[in-house]
């Protein structure tokens, strides 16, 4: 007669020494958070994803507040910590991203170039794009020209 076996449904996404590893350091990155911007750099060979889902999937089962965010143009993740609800990070929200574009527009006194404004803004590329077609849709700001001759001013009410 055969015996019963039992396996996971879903096999977890790390080992237990992974998984010991990912709370030790996820713990001390949250003990710095307060005073640090902490970030975690990856070695060569390391998949970004796959480490930072394993951060994920450890936070997740030790009920750890973190987002975790692979930093564009670097080799690492970054580590934000939620105090009550709300999360500590250096991400630009919708409505300051749009703010800072009129600023800039308003400051400049004159049309600009999506590269003076990005340069002026901090803005992303991706979120620029976003962004500028909220502002021409709600009428604030106007486009001119084409492709690299585009430039983009508020429009006066």
């Amino acid at each position: 007669m055969g015996k019963l076996r039992t396996e996971p449904k879903v096999k977890p996404l790390v080992t237990d020494a992974e998984y010991k590893h990912y709370l030790s350091i996820l713990q001390e990155a949250q003990s710095c958070a307060k005073e640090h911007h902490v970030y975690w750099d990856l070695e060569d060979g390391e998949n970004p994803s796959k480490i930072r889902k394993g951060f994920m999937y450890v936070a997740e089962k030790e009920d750890l507040p973190v987002v975790v965010r692979r930093e564009r143009g670097t080799r690492s993740l970054s580590f934000s910590f939620k105090e009550g609800e709300k999360v500590v990070s250096n991400r630009m929200s919708a409505k300051e991203s749009r703010g800072r574009i009129v600023s800039a527009l308003e400051d400049a006194g004159r049309p600009l170039q999506k590269s003076d404004i990005i340069s002026a803004t901090s803005i992303s590329p991706s979120t620029w794009n976003i962004r500028i077609k909220e502002l021409i849709d709600e009428g604030v700001v106007s486009r001119e020209g084409d492709r690299r001759d585009t430039k983009y001013s508020l429009i006066k009410k």
